[in-house]
């Protein structure tokens, strides 16, 4: 659900050599993240693993976290919980109606409430960023598509709800939702389900997808995924919300590339 503050992880247990999926929810009380469970320790430079096989996992530094999740947010949080130009303008006028009100019977409620269209976004958002902070450890999954759906909800139906119609191969109404599926097969996988945008008919099954995932393992061998999908091959992002720093999770990038590289493998 979007409107709980941890609508962008996926609400899916991503299951190793079995398949299947359960619903899953964190220790917060609300739906989190994909959850990927594994009884190996992790192989050849520390990579995450599965009972059904190692995952392709990258560990990440303390620091690469830091960059990947700062605390105060990013510009993409802070323009998320801005919203559109009217919600931003709506909420300038409560904070405004607020300082009225408030302004004879307290001069701090008031300054506060004035200045909430600035601060409140950097607040909101290092409220969503402490819950993904609180895992020590991380990997960087190279992952890939596994399946790509599109569906028409009826307009009474938020988008996020998931649904069994899907659209085939003849023309009909435009779909409001992709399903996507990313993962490895038959070890772990996960499903985002995002509005729909016609630059998502160019995702095929088979291309790489990047993103991130988070421990209480120091080998990775157990992690939750974070739904924030990178997409090279069409360059785009898939998320409900912009979880992953895109500065840092840049850098993670090259350095994983600059790695594989040295090791004569070539790099995403």
């Amino acid at each position: 659900d979007p409107e709980d503050g941890y609508g962008g992880w996926s609400a899916e247990e991503a299951r190793g050599a079995t398949g299947g999926y359960d619903g899953y929810e964190d220790d917060t009380g609300y739906e989190g993240f994909g959850r990927a469970e594994g009884g190996e320790e992790a192989g050849d430079r520390d990579r995450g693993a599965t009972a059904s096989g190692r995952l392709e996992l990258w560990p990440l530094r303390s620091d690469e976290l830091h960059e990947l999740f700062p605390l105060s947010g990013t510009p993409g949080q802070y323009s998320y919980y801005w919203g559109t130009w009217d919600q931003a303008v709506q909420r300038f006028a409560l904070s405004l109606l607020i300082t009225l009100i408030a302004t004879n019977s307290n001069s701090i409620m008031a300054a506060g409430a004035f200045t909430y269209s600035a601060w409140g976004p950097v607040v909101q958002s290092m409220v969503r960023n402490l819950s993904v902070k609180k895992y020590p450890y991380g990997g960087f999954w190279e992952a890939s598509v596994l399946g790509v759906g599109f569906r028409r909800d009826p307009p009474k139906r938020r988008w996020g709800r998931r649904q069994d119609s899907f659209r085939g191969g003849a023309p009909g109404p435009e779909p409001t939702t992709t399903e996507i599926r990313v993962g490895e097969p038959g070890k772990a996988d996960v499903v985002l389900e995002v509005p729909y945008e016609l630059s998502h008919e160019l995702l095929r099954e088979g291309d790489p997808a990047l993103l991130i995932v988070v421990s209480n393992s120091p080998a990775l061998s157990s992690f939750k995924a974070v739904r924030d999908v990178f997409l090279p091959a069409t360059r785009q992002w898939l998320g409900d919300y912009p979880f992953v720093s895109r500065r840092g999770f840049q850098q993670v990038r090259d350095r994983i590339n600059y790695q594989r590289r040295e090791e004569g493998a070539g790099g995403y």
